[in-house]
């Protein structure tokens, strides 16, 4: 079990880091997941593979993996849905989106309801901490320097802090169990932690700090069968949030689909196929005749047409002829897919909607009116905006004739207006050097 649910179920956890990607695995809240576990995995999928292959998914082979180990250790075996698809990426920056051990209850609950899921689905679904490890990094803010006032958090337990105090020194980032009563069975005891505040996280010990959660948490600790209902009802609930089905996504042939860190879409893809097997191969052979082993050669995007804005772009996805991998995924999918057939079919339909979509790309993030300024020169920030920003002297107009009048050249009368703000603003300048030091 992981220390906090995912989000999803599309198999990305499995798949390698690369030397130009850090995958899901190698995200922080992935470092208790043990290499054991991926290569029980890969077994599995082998064994699959070798009698149906192309069949089952990497993403239900996780999810029935994740049912099978909580019956293993005592809850019940409930029914998972299958057909999921395996998903094309895995970013260690995504675990960001996973709740922290730091979170309390308002930000928790904001969290799971974001992702379609109720207040006693959240609190089911964190009794996964009965089972398994922590590292200290994640809750050592609980025992060392709290606060000003105390040394440790007030909401542990004093013994319990203490405990962890021994098993944490300062500086270390050991290992220890998040359920020390029974570490090894999925039972009903971190919930009765809870109630002698014996909590590990602060995501775990703020479920006491409401009516409504406190409430469902004595109901779990006096009634085992009912948390391991609502915890098998729950997972299936989030086994489908961001489902991968039809024609989305595909059947990995691994668990580890890009397998080699030199691995590209031309070359050691996996470790069963050499070439992307969604690329056409004669354009494959074209682009490594261009492009040999470890070269950084300049190809066109669009062969058929490199200097001409046209649909030719989409005629090529058409026949398997995107060049990254971010361009042939468009026909991966039925929505995305039928545009792109509409538009390599109509090329005064993609130009017009190319326009738009620039102009509304374009109103992103924009400045206008007395955010920003107009700057003088590309490469630098004008000097008087530093100071003068929030005046009707910090037009451009303004800011050039202050400058002039500093040289002793013809000057605009506007400037004299704000002569004794830019006096001020120069002296500013002296009491603090850095201001203004922008070009």
């Amino acid at each position: 079990m992981q220390g906090a649910p995912y989000w999803g179920c599309d198999g990305s956890l499995l798949i390698d880091s690369t030397k130009d990607n850090a995958a899901e695995k190698d995200g922080k809240p992935n470092e208790t997941v043990e290499d054991e576990g991926f290569e029980i995995i890969d077994k599995i999928k082998e064994r699959l593979e070798a009698e149906c292959k192309g069949t089952v998914s990497c993403a239900d082979i996780l999810a029935f993996l994740a049912r099978d180990s909580v019956a293993h250790y005592g809850g019940v075996h409930y029914p998972v849905p299958a057909g999921r698809r395996d998903g094309r990426i895995s970013r260690a920056n995504d675990t960001l989106d996973l709740p922290p051990p730091t979170f309390k209850l308002g930000n928790l609950t904001k969290l799971f309801v974001s992702k379609g899921l109720s207040r006693d689905d959240m609190v089911a679904l964190s009794g996964a901490h009965t089972i398994g490890i922590a590292h200290c990094s994640a809750f050592s803010d609980r025992l060392y320097n709290f606060s000003q006032m105390v040394k440790a958090d007030p909401s542990l337990h004093p013994t319990y802090a203490a405990q962890l105090r021994g098993e944490c020194p300062t500086g270390s980032d050991n290992e220890v169990d998040m359920d020390p009563p029974s570490p090894l069975t999925f039972d009903n005891s971190y919930f009765k932690s809870l109630l002698v505040n014996r909590g590990l996280f602060t995501s775990d010990q703020t479920l006491m700090s409401k009516h409504g959660t406190a409430t469902l948490v004595k109901r779990f600790a006096k009634k085992p069968a009912l948390f391991k209902k609502k915890f098998a009802a729950a997972m299936v609930k989030m086994g489908s949030i961001g489902v991968l089905t039809g024609e989305q996504g595909e059947i990995q042939w691994s668990t580890d689909e890009r397998g080699s860190p030199e691995s590209t879409p031309l070359y050691n893809y996996t470790k069963k196929a050499s070439t992307d097997p969604s690329m056409d191969r004669n354009y494959a052979a074209q682009l490594r005749r261009r492009c040999p082993p470890r070269s950084n050669n300049v190809v066109p995007m669009d062969p058929p047409s490199p200097f001409t804005f046209d649909p030719s772009y989409y005629r090529n996805l058409l026949v398997n002829r995107g060049l990254f991998t971010s361009d042939q995924t468009l026909t991966s999918t039925w929505a995305t897919a039928a545009k792109v057939r509409q538009l390599a079919g109509n090329p005064m339909l993609f130009q017009r909607k190319f326009a738009a979509a620039m102009v509304k790309m374009g109103k992103i993030g924009v400045l206008t009116g007395r955010k920003g300024e107009i700057r003088r020169h590309c490469r630098r920030i004008n000097r008087c905006a530093v100071r003068l920003e929030a005046t009707s002297c910090c037009s451009t107009l303004v800011c050039s004739a202050l400058l002039m009048w500093r040289r002793r050249e013809r000057v605009d009368l506007s400037g004299l207006l704000c002569l004794k703000l830019y006096r001020e603003w120069e002296r500013k300048q002296v009491d603090d050097p850095g201001i203004g030091n922008l070009d």
